[in-house]
């Protein structure tokens, strides 16, 4: 079977205090947990490479000269826990639960040990 297409769907949202222009074209910028790949059967031969990714940071827009700098809406939790699941796809072996729960359990007892680590980068 060929690859046909990549395509991403992207979802997050963010906070803005400025206004949004609808009338204009915005570019967008920011960065994205990928979090899910999939390979999508077209039926003809042929598969799509389907990734889902969400907004993870602040995301910054463009319309012509105008920026305007969105907040990150999703909670540092959820973001620690999307990573360490990221992260868990590369090591965990199948087994992602388990994973979790050992760096959530180590980050918690080491937290002293990793703040003195990171505290000055």
């Amino acid at each position: 079977m060929d690859l046909n297409e990549r395509i991403i769907s992207i979802t997050g949202g963010a906070c803005f205090f400025d206004e949004i222009d609808t009338q204009k074209d915005i570019d967008i910028k920011g960065t994205l947990d990928i979090y899910s790949v999939a390979k999508v059967d077209r039926q003809d031969g042929t598969y799509d490479l389907k990734y889902k990714g969400k907004f993870i940071d602040a995301i910054e827009l463009t319309q012509g000269q105008k920026k305007i700098i969105g907040r990150d809406k999703t909670g540092k939790s959820k973001k620690l826990r999307g990573a360490i699941y990221s992260l868990g796809q590369a090591y965990a072996n199948g087994n992602d639960e388990m994973f979790y729960e050992t760096v959530m359990n180590k980050i918690i007892v080491n937290l002293e040990e990793i703040w003195m680590s990171i505290r000055n980068k």
